[in-house]
């Protein structure tokens, strides 16, 4: 879907996107009520929110269009609220409403909404060796 996009995207550096003890306590929680961690990004008027995958993120044939498919929840505009997360939705019919939604007119929105869903992504990847660290719940009584 937007592979070949991402030529053209200028996107955050992994390097870059630095994660706060809040960021890991709100990710921890949300596994832990088995609710999905969800980040939202304010892009001017618009507000896009992503949800981390109901899929094996270790998957080595998972691809970053399912990886998109999968993240992207919802998208506020002055004209409402586009929710593509909808449960129970085939990932088909919902590749297709995103890409006729997000990439059949001219606008950046697209691309812009792609920059997010890579800090996104970078954000996820961190969370995940923070709390996959072996010294993540050490302390100094378990030392």
């Amino acid at each position: 879907m937007f592979e070949n996009l991402l030529k053209y995207v200028p996107v955050p550096k992994r390097e870059d996107i630095k994660v706060t003890e809040a960021d890991i306590k709100e990710f921890l929680n949300s596994v832990l009520f088995e609710v999905p961690y969800r980040k939202q990004y304010q892009i001017g008027k618009f507000k896009v929110s992503f949800v981390t995958p109901k899929l094996n993120v270790f998957d080595k044939e998972v691809s970053l269009d399912d990886l998109f498919i999968a993240c992207l929840d919802s998208v506020v505009t002055e004209k409402g609220t586009h929710n593509f997360g909808a449960e129970g939705r085939p990932k088909e019919e919902k590749a297709k409403i995103i890409a006729n939604w997000l990439f059949a007119n001219e606008s950046p929105l697209g691309y812009l909404i792609i920059q997010k869903f890579i800090d996104f992504l970078y954000r996820f990847q961190a969370l995940l060796q923070h709390v996959m660290s072996p010294h993540f719940f050490e302390t100094d009584s378990t030392k």
